[in-house]
Order: C-alpha cells, then structure tokens, then sequence
C-alpha cells in the first residue's frame, strides 16, 4: 500500500471519527514518554531495536516545547544510531476535541561514525474521543545536512489507564525505513 493511501485513509478516517459527538477531554502536551523502539530499513532488511524518551512540556497558552532522543542498535553488528530532535509548537482546539498541531525542530543523527544535523517540521492532529483515549497522526519534514531530504508519516495512540499514567503506541514510514514503537506515558494529571 503507497503511504499516499495510507496516510489519505488515516486523515479521512480521523476527519469522519472527529464529526462525531464525543465526550469533553482536552489533549495534555505535559509528559514524559518512555518506551521500546524498532526499526526496519527496507532495503537490506537492517534492524534495530532500543529506546526512545520524549518530553513535552507546556509554556504559554497553545505553545509547546518538545524534545526527543532516541537509541538503537543493530542486531548484527551492534553499531549504535542515535537521534535527538527539540523544538517549539503551537497547537490549537477545535471542535470536537480535536487539536492541530505544527512543530519546528533542531535534529541530530548520528550512525556508524556519520554524524548530521539540521532542521524539521512537523503537522500533526491529535484527537480525543474521550478522556481516555488520544488517537494521533500526521506528517514531518526533515532536511539534514549530507543525509538530504526527508518526509515522514505517523499514526498512533495514547491509552490513558489511571491517574497520570498512559499506554502509547505509535507506527512511523519514512522513505526506506518503518519504526514501531511501544512505552509509557507519564501525564500531569
């Protein structure tokens, strides 16, 4: 399936869920994320697996800072990637507890021996059909130094168990490679 397809099916099948009544919650951009990080490359079958932690904070109304850093190894040859991305967004609610969201973004990339920054951003809708579920997705542009250009499409979501803790679940496609990743989400609840 073309990641046009999937990613008009995610948008159209967010947009159809967002018309319907749903229940008050507002979406929280104040955690700590923790979690388990796999990733494929398609060409050559390279796999990774290791950690991801990602925090957000609020700062003044609709604004946000965000800042993620992530490592993984190889399984055969156990050389180390490792990514750090922070930035500022500003989100805004609409109608039926549905935010968007932007994001600019400082990013550093670093694998086998090779490292490079640069710059990204980042659209995304977070949608909340209750006060415990957060359904997210959206896209992200990346220009690096030598590693070029890049876009990126997400979908994902965030499973709210008691008073300030969270299941999170999210599935990434970059052009030549997916990541699934899998955590806890701390919450100021």
């Amino acid at each position: 399936m073309s990641t046009r397809r999937l990613l008009l099916g995610g948008l159209s099948t967010t947009m159809i869920m967002a018309s319907a009544v749903t229940l008050a919650a507002e979406a929280d951009y104040n955690y700590l994320q923790t979690g388990y990080l796999k990733t494929r490359a398609d060409l050559g079958g390279l796999e990774q697996t290791g950690f991801e932690a990602e925090l957000s904070a609020p700062l003044e109304a609709g604004n946000f800072l965000r800042v993620r850093y992530a490592r993984s190894k190889d399984r055969d040859d156990d050389a180390t990637r490792t990514e750090f991305s922070g930035g500022l967004g500003m989100h805004t609610v609409s109608a039926n507890n549905l935010d968007l969201y932007g994001l600019i973004t400082y990013d550093e990339f670093k694998f086998r021996g090779i490292a490079d920054d640069g710059y990204g951003g980042e659209l995304g809708l977070r949608w909340l059909p209750s006060s415990s579920l957060e359904l997210a997705g959206g896209g992200r542009y990346q220009k690096m130094g030598d590693r070029g250009e890049s876009q990126t499409w997400f979908g994902g979501l965030v499973l709210v168990l008691g008073s300030g803790l969270a299941v999170s679940g999210r599935y990434e496609n970059a052009e030549g490679e997916s990541s699934i990743s899998v955590g806890l989400r701390f919450l100021s609840r």
